[in-house]
């Protein structure tokens, strides 16, 4: 199943991230965001056979639905049927911080990385947590452990950058950025992202280019996209008129 953004989170059916994410995931669903930590979603879909599925399936499409009540509850049944899934207690996870339920929602991230320590999209989830709560370092460190156990999430890099640009750590921040599009080069937020890091070096030509290119990469998605995006970057840089 694909991906569901804001910052960019992430689902599946095992488990959901939010956007941060990359065009590779689904941003047509995505809800818009305020932080560029929630530009990060994914939900993923286990397999029809693993017992809870067609629980975890119906809560990934009320999350997707804005449902974030029933979704809790439709997790909590594949939970029931399915203790020792990762991506079920992730995805509930994602419904709780959907919901702004935060000490919930940590809870299950937190017992979804105990159940499988591997667990990339767990550690995204609760890294764009840690950051919409305040917690940049906590944040750093989980993007950093998804980034170790899957190298080319470029959402990762493009979260942690974010990071490193609110804490005005520009080197930081342009090399997770170049990174992360080195991976994705249609990646629309890691450009635009990146021309507001270059703003704030005063490399106004290169900024100049990557809002350009990043713009026209995200006419591709709904206008709650772009919208989602341009609040996100507002809060870091000013944008062009």
């Amino acid at each position: 199943m694909e991906d569901v953004m804001r910052r960019e989170r992430a689902v599946s059916s095992g488990g959901i991230v939010r956007l941060r994410s990359s065009p590779q995931r689904s941003e047509s669903n995505m809800k818009p965001l305020v932080q560029a930590s929630l530009l990060a979603s994914t939900l993923l879909v286990t397999a029809c056979g693993t017992p809870g599925a067609g629980f975890n399936t119906r809560g990934i499409e009320a999350t997707r639905a804005g449902e974030y009540t029933q979704a809790i509850e439709w997790f909590g049944k594949a939970i029931e049927l399915n203790p020792t899934e990762s991506d079920y207690v992730m995805n509930r996870g994602i419904a709780y911080y959907s919901a702004e339920r935060y000490e919930s929602a940590l809870k299950d991230f937190d017992r979804a990385l105990e159940l499988n320590p591997n667990n990339a999209r767990a550690y995204m989830n609760r890294g764009n947590l840690y950051d919409d709560t305040g917690q940049p370092e906590r944040a750093i460190q989980d993007f950093g452990q998804a980034i170790r156990l899957d190298p080319q999430n470029a959402m990762a890099y493009r979260n942690r950058a974010v990071v490193h640009l609110r804490a005005r750590d520009h080197r930081l921040a342009l090399s997770d950025l170049d990174r992360a599009i080195g991976i994705d080069g249609t990646y629309a937020a890691a450009y635009l992202t990146r021309s507001c890091v270059y703003r704030a070096m005063d490399q106004q030509e290169a900024a100049a280019a990557d809002y350009s290119r990043g713009i026209d990469l995200a006419r591709r998605y709904p206008p709650d996209f772009v919208t989602s995006i341009g609040l996100e970057l507002e809060s870091l840089c000013p944008l062009p008129k």
